[in-house]
C-alpha cells in the first residue's frame, strides 16, 4: 500500500522531488496543450499597478526604476522569435503530491 504526501517547503527542496517537478513541468511545456488562460507578466504589472493606485497604496522606493528596466526587457522580448507554450505559474510545493517513491502529481492546474 502506498502513502501520499503533499510536498511542503522542506520536502519540496529535496533533490529527487525537484527533479520530478522539473520533469512534470518539462512534459507540460512540451505537451502541445493549449490552455484557455494566458499569463502575461507584462500585463500583470499593469494590473497590479492599477490595484495599488485604486487602493491609494504608497509605491515603494525604486519601483519606477525597476519597472523601466522591465519594460526595456519587454522591448527586447518582443523582438525575439519566442515560441509561447503552455506553462504553469503556481509551483508552490503544496501543489505537488508524492505517491510512493516514484510518482509525483501536479494537482492544481
Amino acid at each position: 500500500m502506498y502513502s501520499a504526501e503533499t510536498l511542503n517547503v522542506q520536502t519540496g527542496k529535496k533533490e529527487e522531488n525537484l527533479v520530478r517537478v522539473a520533469e512534470i513541468l518539462r512534459n507540460l511545456h512540451q505537451s502541445g496543450e493549449d490552455f484557455k488562460e494566458h499569463f502575461d507578466v507584462f500585463e500583470k504589472i499593469d494590473e497590479y499597478e492599477k490595484v495599488m493606485i485604486d487602493l491609494n497604496c504608497t509605491i515603494i522606493e525604486g519601483y519606477n526604476e525597476v519597472k523601466e528596466q522591465i519594460l526595456q526587457l519587454k522591448a527586447v522580448y518582443k523582438t525575439e522569435n519566442i515560441l509561447v507554450v503552455s506553462s504553469y505559474n503556481d509551483t508552490t510545493p503544496e501543489n505537488f503530491v508524492k505517491s510512493g517513491d516514484d510518482k509525483l502529481y501536479l494537482i492544481d492546474s
